[in-house]
């Protein structure tokens, strides 16, 4: 058996590592597949390279999927013209009209933007157009891809200067037209097939080695009978405390209220019902009753120990007395 669960750990060892590898492999060189322009992809024309150098510079930067017009004034949205997003639909003209401010990335972006008496003001690489409290910074956006910072840098420095002349809380790479609007797709349907099968194949080997388990992982856990507990033994770790503690008399006392119970009687009333009864050591149960009698009084260790000694032996009788009264029931029946 000890064989066997090692040549499944080190199937599983060997396993895993192949199908992470595959993965990894086949994502590096299918990265192509998610769209452009999007911060979650680092291949050639996508904005990895953009969105990470703003986070090393410590630019409060963010990617979000939430619409523009539900987000907050004080932020700046970037935007690329991509998907079902319109740059002069009447939610997002108001929403720049009250201060929002948008970095509106296209291919050609002059013409696009049609905002009533709204003239473009151009400099250089970057076209800025002030709607009322608001503000749109358009720029090409082919200048901003990881293929583009790679050999160029100044037209995203022209760009991260024009934005830092704005107030703002926060910058958005706003996706929302990509990912949700319009298409209702996820990232899923973007992933390769390649991955998906891969992943696929790793959830059937794990629910296959869950299988093979039985439901469970590790060694099973044999089933003892439970140990009985012994009817006395609060008592008795009672009275190991007190023993460490040299407390005689409360020990005893201890002992004393287990025989009480033991006879579902009282202090006043058991000696009697043991001479009713007839039963054994009379003279034992006589000695208990009378040190319980001047339990006031001080005694020593010894006498102590005697005395509970004595009250096992009562209780031992009461017990046997039981067993007998119950095996004859039994017969009877």
């Amino acid at each position: 058996m000890k064989k066997k669960q090692s040549k499944d750990i080190i199937l599983i060892i060997i396993l895993i590592p192949l199908f992470l590898w595959g993965a990894f492999f086949i994502s590096s060189r299918m990265e192509n597949k998610l769209p452009r322009y999007t911060v979650i992809n680092k291949a050639r024309e996508g904005y990895s390279v953009f969105y990470e150098a703003l986070k090393d510079l410590k630019y409060p930067v963010e990617r979000t999927l939430k619409p523009i017009s539900e987000q907050d004034l004080d932020t700046i949205q970037i935007v690329t013209e991509q998907g079902a997003l319109n740059i002069n639909a009447e939610d997002i003209k108001a929403w720049v009209k009250k201060g929002g401010k948008i970095v509106f990335l296209s291919s050609r972006p002059l013409g696009k933007i049609d905002y009533e008496d709204v003239s473009p003001i151009k400099q250089g690489s970057i076209t800025n157009y002030n709607y009322h409290k608001g503000k749109i910074i358009a720029a090409d956006v082919s200048y901003f891809t990881n293929e583009a910072l790679m050999e160029d840098v100044s037209k995203a420095y022209n760009l991260v200067s024009e934005v830092d002349g704005n107030s703002y809380k926060k910058i958005y790479f706003n996706e929302y037209n990509i990912f949700v609007q319009g298409q209702k797709r996820s990232l899923w349907d973007y992933t390769p097939l390649g991955i998906r099968i891969i992943v696929y194949q790793l959830a059937l080997v794990l629910i296959a080695l869950y299988y093979y388990k039985g439901k469970r992982f590790g060694k099973p856990i044999p089933l003892y009978e439970e140990v009985e507990r012994s009817e006395n033994e609060y008592v008795y770790n009672t009275a190991s405390i007190y023993r460490q503690a040299n407390c005689w008399d409360i020990m005893v006392e201890s002992y004393y209220t287990s025989l009480l119970k033991e006879m579902n009687s009282t202090h006043q009333q058991w000696l009697e019902y043991w001479e009713r009864k007839d039963l054994p050591s009379i003279n034992n149960a006589k000695k208990v009753y009378d040190f319980m009698n001047n339990k006031k009084e001080k005694h020593d260790k010894n006498k102590c120990l005697q005395i509970i000694n004595t009250i096992e032996e009562l209780k031992s009788i009461l017990t046997k007395r039981r067993d007998s009264y119950w095996k004859t029931w039994k017969t009877t029946k």
